[in-house]
């Protein structure tokens, strides 16, 4: 399956829960883990907020010849939202999803509310996203 890595170039939040399953599963297949937990359960937090996405961004799970590090356990934003990109995104013909719509603004993605009220009962104190662990 090709795939345009699209999804694996923006931002996105994640539960701690999440991040303990895939930090698991990391540890089982490789013995360790390369990403490491940032809390950021209010917006203040989120130190990214304030920076522009890099334009060589990748997911610090992505790898290069093989996409998707940890697919099989990959967090509830890329298994459901699908590609949940920025306006100006060009999705090629062969992108998994049918017909990809690309949404402005988040409340415009079917079920977002529903996506939102799931993550806040995982535990919405514990939000947050992961980076590559310095070496």
């Amino acid at each position: 399956m090709r795939t345009c890595f699209e999804c694996c170039k923006y931002y996105f939040y994640l539960s701690r829960h999440e991040f303990d399953c895939i930090e698991e599963y990391l540890i089982e297949k490789h013995g360790r883990s390369p990403i490491r937990w940032v809390n950021c359960s209010t917006n203040i937090q989120d130190a990214r907020r304030s920076q522009p996405i890099p334009v060589d961004y990748r997911c610090p799970l992505y790898e290069e010849g093989v996409g998707c590090t940890v697919y099989e356990v990959r967090p509830v934003a890329c298994r459901s939202l699908g590609p949940m990109l920025p306006y100006h995104s060009r999705l090629p013909e062969w992108c998994v999803y049918p017909q990809p719509t690309v949404y402005q603004k988040a409340d415009e993605i079917p079920h977002w509310q529903d996506f939102l009220r799931i993550f806040h009962e995982q535990g919405a104190s514990s939000r947050g996203y992961f980076v590559a662990r310095a070496e």
